[in-house]
């Protein structure tokens, strides 16, 4: 089962670009873009792609450490390996890419995009190469905290 969730402008076959949304720890794929209480229209990719209608707007879903109280967590290399290879089923790599992540989120992606280069398998290279721009919001750039739920 995919964890990429179509927005808005997925199935054009024309789009020129593709932007996917990775959320933080605390929401989920499509929750994390909202304001309290709004639908899923009432979001920033859905306006997003509103206003560029050439543009697929996606968001992708992972397992939140946050919130895995109980079980197996799966690590978060391996989360990123597991969406890396969603974004091949999709067809990424053929238009450029850019990635909105928030948080968590932001290791996530980046963990992927180390992943692509770091691969002999070309459709990994080819989402690397047609990755054009990451938006980090909120993403720490050095050692999580010590007390984090990301240790």
């Amino acid at each position: 089962m995919s964890r990429l969730h179509k927005i808005i402008g997925c199935d054009n076959p024309e789009r020129i670009c593709d932007v996917v949304f990775v959320h933080g720890a605390r929401k989920g794929p499509i929750r994390s873009w909202q304001a309290r209480g709004a639908g899923p229209e009432d979001s920033f990719p859905y306006w997003l792609g509103q206003d560029l209608p050439s543009v697929g707007v996606w968001s992708l879903a992972y397992e939140s450490r946050f919130f895995v109280f109980q079980g197996q967590r799966m690590p978060l290399m391996d989360q990123a390996l597991s969406a890396l290879g969603d974004l091949e089923v999709e067809g990424f790599g053929e238009r450029p890419i850019v990635f909105v992540a928030h948080s968590v989120g932001g290791l996530v992606v980046k963990q992927l995009l180390l992943h692509a280069r770091d691969s002999q398998q070309p459709k990994w290279t080819n989402i690397l190469e047609h990755t054009k721009g990451v938006a980090f919001l909120s993403t720490p750039h050095s050692s999580v905290p010590r007390g984090s739920p990301y240790n």
